[in-house]
């Protein structure tokens, strides 16, 4: 009888305990809580959303990351991945995903699975192609892709038709396709640091960009028709071998800014004596006449030039 009350008591706190376990489990909130591994993860496969092993010291990703849904955040940052895995495709709710900061060479062709996907940030990797399936990413609005191996770009990048900011910095970009300029709701475009001679004239169909970065390139002149870019704001061209401005920058009525330095100008268009919009003028290391610099500074008093 005895026997029979211990056991029951016993039995009566085990059940209690496993309830206790039970409940403080199901106080996760799926919306808000960050797993970080994927085994966690798949104890909530239905409803977890946001996973991140940053800093994970991991070597791959298990496939069973396929299974996980519902996620909508991933991040991968700073760990030692070579490749991802294909069922990573499978992840059609996704809709930003980090992977800087690892050792990347390819990504699987499953990544058009990525249906929701907005913002992709893929710096400091070693990739130098781009699979097919990245252009079918119909909602993208952000693409990081600085710090890689890019030589060029598939003519595929034109199809991003909602692509706002596009980062190719510290690449070793030869050329670019004219079918850049198809990105007409891009507002920012990052190019620096590349190895570019020349930019495509189709560029000025990016109606929408507002900042345009092209320095430590060389670049020799800049699209004679570039003040097509009505909503520009600033442009940055420092380090490179332009000799002269076009003349159609002074259409641009919305240009705050201009970094020139270090290139070979040695004479100013006359439209740029009349853009007192403009709040910044950079000009260091071009061989411009002192007298030349006097009048631009007697034209636009209340821009800051800097020579």
């Amino acid at each position: 009888m005895k026997l029979n009350i211990k056991m029951s008591v016993v039995i009566a706190f085990l059940l209690l305990k496993g309830y206790a376990a039970f409940t403080q489990e199901r106080k996760i909130d799926c919306a808000t809580h960050v797993f970080k591994t994927i085994p966690e993860a798949l104890n909530y496969k239905d409803c977890a959303t946001k996973l991140s092993m940053r800093v994970a010291k991991i070597e791959r990703v298990s496939e069973q990351i396929g299974a996980l849904k519902a996620i909508t955040y991933l991040d991968l940052k700073s760990n030692s991945l070579r490749e991802l895995p294909a069922s990573i495709g499978a992840l059609s709710k996704l809709e930003q995903i980090i992977v800087s900061e690892n050792h990347l060479k390819s990504l699987p062709e499953t990544i058009e699975g990525w249906l929701s996907v907005r913002f992709i940030q893929l710096d400091n990797n070693s990739l130098s192609d781009l699979p097919l399936g990245l252009f079918k990413l119909k909602k993208l609005t952000t693409l990081d892709l600085s710090w890689n191996n890019f030589s060029s770009l598939n003519s595929g990048i034109g199809s991003l038709s909602q692509l706002k900011i596009l980062d190719l910095n510290h690449n070793s970009l030869l050329v670019l396709p004219k079918e850049i300029g198809r990105l007409k709701a891009l507002q920012e475009m990052d190019l620096s640091f590349n190895k570019l001679k020349a930019i495509p004239d189709e560029v000025i169909r990016m109606h929408n960009l507002k900042r345009l970065a092209l320095a430590n390139n060389e670049i020799e002149q800049l699209p004679s028709n570039i003040g097509k870019l009505k909503k520009l704001k600033s442009i940055i061209v420092t380090n490179n071998k332009l000799k002269q401005l076009p003349e159609s920058i002074s259409a641009l009525k919305e240009l705050e800014s201009i970094y020139l330095s270090y290139n070979q100008i040695d004479k100013l268009p006359l439209a740029l004596y009349k853009m007192s919009h403009l709040r910044n003028l950079v000009l260091v290391g071009n061989p411009i006449p002192a007298a030349e610099i006097s009048a631009l500074k007697q034209a636009l008093p209340n821009t800051n030039i800097v020579f």
